[in-house]
């Protein structure tokens, strides 16, 4: 479920990069039996939706008008 919730919220911030207002400078991440919790630091105020979706379950979280530095994104893929 994590690997799938970071996959989907990269593509999310690359497709925003066009009329980006904020840029996502750090994601921190804490795994426990219990939960996952994940934390973004921005650089400006942004709005953004939460919503579940099936088939293959999982979390997408849509930051509206941001993007994501280039060593946010490799940080992920190297602990997905």
């Amino acid at each position: 479920m994590f690997n799938r919730l970071i996959i989907f919220f990269v593509a999310l911030c690359i497709s925003q990069l066009l009329y980006a207002k904020s840029e996502i400078t750090k994601v921190r991440a804490w795994k426990s039996p219990e939960k996952t919790r994940l934390v973004f630091e921005l650089t400006g105020v942004s709005k953004y939706k939460a919503f579940l979706l099936e088939n293959p379950n999982r979390l997408v979280l849509d930051v509206e008008k941001s993007s994501i530095k280039k060593a946010v994104l490799k940080g992920l893929k190297n602990h997905s």
